[in-house]
């Protein structure tokens, strides 16, 4: 650990004969001898300008730079007010500032002693560049101190015994533990940790990992690893420093997990998005800083191969065969009777994080889960819609401007209407989990392009249960019967013919005549060894004719003469499912 000499370098600023060439000005301490050593820690901001801060290089060359040329780097000031009050008010000889004091070969090193050596430190300057009064306001100028905004000082503040904050014409503030009720206020830390430190991980009042990680919710770093290099001193753990590479707050989750049994690193709930159940970055636990942990017994999760394997205590949701609600080991401040729960879908013997309002209707039991922590393949999916539609004089139109519309994820709403507006139908396109949905939604169209997402995702749920995947690629695409579903005040119902081919979708819209009415569920499995296949819903007689034609023609698909079934027909399971 490279150490300035507050001394050497405040004879260099008021000295008045010239500089000496062989003053030393860095120091390297290591093992027992820093373990001894009382030194200084500068905490502060970087400037937008790099070359406003004094490198390694140039502080080693101190001497041999003229006068007017060191006061010019706005980065020597800083030192110098740090050595300043070393000195004058603190008795410390030495200091330790970021921009200066590590050589580019011992970055790795230094990254991960970082939160070790303010740990250590007698005193941690914290200097506020922007804020003018020598009170600590919640917020300046509309916004907070730019301080409490940057990633790496989160460790600099709970890493050192003693901090004290300075404004922009360096006067004293106040000290952490005097100002911890602003603190608190600024940061959402706890007041006795900012008062008396982090609890190590055998206490029992330690914080849960989901709230430290709500404290860099709102926090910011030039570059996304350092999120996660930030924080590896709060929890002491370790990962391999590299730019450029896979995730690296991915890979931070994945060492706490091995280290620590805690459920709330699962607790986050700001990004909708599907897949995996760890987060991409700490703003997931924006809405996480109440979460406290509850005992847990049994060995810590797995972690192999983009896969976590832990026991859960899991409930199935309403009509659903593969939507669970997963208890997790702790709780809310506010509400300790209720566990945090979160919803997770089964995939392919694998359970990913999926959002929505579900009912859990079964009795909770524990299970060993496999859940992803990779994502899945983002890949869009292009549906191919008809702009028109059919109905007796008149056209039903899309209020999609094209004839395809591309999906990377989430969920569509299009419109069919004729003129009068008096009838019509919706059409829900979906990706979800890899998988692409389709549903047709009858009533008068709505002026809103996207329902809410609950109402989405409760459509979702019921395509995704229908099964409706065709075999990708190969010569012959099969087709399935979507949906079939009754236009409210006509004779007529939709068919939606569904194709698909890899990431490209096809659909299209039929109107039929249907002389009766919606019938409830059916769920009846047809014989696979023929063509066709006959199925008796209650007084009505229907045929179904499996076919393979890629561009379906003809009634392949027969209507009920009786009422609409909303059934869908798979070509390979050859399983009746109904929509509704």
């Amino acid at each position: 650990m490279h150490l300035i000499d507050v001394n050497a370098v405040l004879s260099i600023e008021e000295g008045t004969e010239e500089l000496d060439p062989n003053l030393e000005i860095l120091k390297c301490f290591h093992g027992e001898e820093l373990q001894r050593l009382e030194y200084a820690i500068l905490s502060h901001c970087w400037s937008t300008r790099a070359s406003d801060e004094v490198t390694f290089e140039q502080l080693l060359s101190l001497t041999r730079m003229t006068r007017e040329r060191i006061r010019d780097l706005p980065g020597y000031r800083k030192i110098v007010a740090s050595c300043r009050r070393a000195r004058d008010h603190d008795q410390l000889n030495w200091l330790w500032v970021d921009t200066c004091c590590i050589e580019q070969r011992e970055r790795e090193e230094a990254i991960n002693s970082m939160y070790r050596w303010y740990g250590h430190s007698k005193k941690c300057y914290a200097y506020l560049h922007d804020v003018i009064e020598n009170t600590l306001p919640a917020k300046a100028e509309g916004k907070k101190p730019r301080w409490f905004l940057r990633g790496w000082t989160l460790q600099e503040l709970i890493a050192p015994r003693a901090v004290l904050f300075f404004n922009g014409g360096w006067e004293l503030i106040g000290d952490k533990k005097s100002l911890a009720p602003t603190l608190k206020h600024i940061t959402r830390i706890p007041e006795y940790v900012l008062a008396y430190g982090l609890p190590s991980p055998q206490q029992t009042d330690r914080p849960s990992v989901a709230q430290i990680f709500s404290w860099a919710a709102d926090r910011e770093t030039k570059r996304n690893e350092d999120w996660a290099y930030s924080l590896m001193g709060l929890f002491e753990v370790e990962i391999f420093k590299s730019y450029g590479t896979r995730n690296a707050f991915q890979r931070l989750q994945e060492a706490i997990i091995k280290k620590y049994n805690d459920h709330s690193i699962f607790a986050w709930f700001e990004m909708k998005r599907p897949g995996s159940v760890l987060a991409d970055n700490p703003s997931y636990f924006w809405g996480s800083s109440d979460i406290v942990n509850c005992s847990i017994t049994g060995p810590l999760p797995r972690v192999q191969q983009g896969i976590i394997r832990t026991r859960l205590s899991v409930s199935r949701c309403r009509s659903s065969s593969f939507y669970y609600e997963a208890q997790l080991a702790c709780r809310r401040s506010g509400d300790l009777q209720r566990p945090v729960t979160i919803l997770i879908a089964s995939l392919d013997d694998r359970y990913y994080r999926v959002f929505g309002d579900f009912t859990p209707t079964s009795k909770a039991e524990d299970r060993e889960l496999d859940l992803s922590c990779r994502s899945i393949d983002g890949r869009s999916f292009t549906f191919q819609i008809p702009r028109t539609v059919e109905l007796g004089d008149q056209q039903l139109c899309c209020n999609h401007p094209d004839d395809s519309l591309e999906l990377p994820r989430g969920y569509k709403v299009i419109h069919y209407a004729g003129q009068s507006q008096t009838c019509g139908f919706k059409v829900i396109l979906g990706h979800c989990l890899g998988l692409d949905s389709v549903h047709i939604l009858t009533g008068r169209p709505s002026s809103e392009d996207i329902p809410d997402p609950d109402t989405l995702l409760h459509h979702t749920n019921r395509i995704n249960e229908l099964r409706i995947q065709i075999a990708e690629g190969g010569e012959r695409t099969g087709f399935a019967l979507a949906n079939h579903v009754h236009i409210p005040g006509t004779a007529q119902a939709v068919e939606l013919l569904y194709t698909k081919r890899s990431y490209f979708v096809s659909l299209q819209l039929h109107l039929v005549v249907c002389p009766g009415c919606c019938t409830p569920v059916w769920h009846r499995q047809l014989k696979e060894d023929g063509d066709e296949g006959d199925l008796r819903v209650g007084k009505c007689f229907k045929k179904i004719i499996r076919s393979y034609d890629p561009h379906p023609q003809s009634d392949c698909i027969r209507t009920c003469m009786g009422c609409c079934t909303g059934q869908v027909f798979e070509p390979k399971s050859f399983h009746y499912l109904s929509a509704s």
